[in-house]
């Protein structure tokens, strides 16, 4: 983690709106190029939508993640 934005894999912002005894939670996280990769518009609690920014975030990680191969390496053969 890190407070420096541009040094930071990934962006979250939270809009949180609140009128009256009404809640609206916004929020949205970006990688590090600036590319939207989820929202959400929850009319809950923030925790919920916490959650779901944190799927967003390990699915692009882990789709940016080498495949690990199934058999023995050729320098281990």
């Amino acid at each position: 983690m890190t407070i420096l934005q541009e040094k930071a894999d990934y962006t979250v912002i939270l809009n949180h709106l609140e009128v009256g005894f009404s809640r609206n939670n916004q929020m949205e996280v970006a990688d590090k190029n600036g590319d939207l990769l989820g929202t959400k518009d929850k009319r809950s609690g923030i925790k919920g939508g916490v959650k779901d920014m944190c799927k967003v975030i390990l699915a692009d990680w882990h789709s940016h993640q080498p495949q690990a191969s199934s058999g023995p390496s050729e320098a281990a053969k």
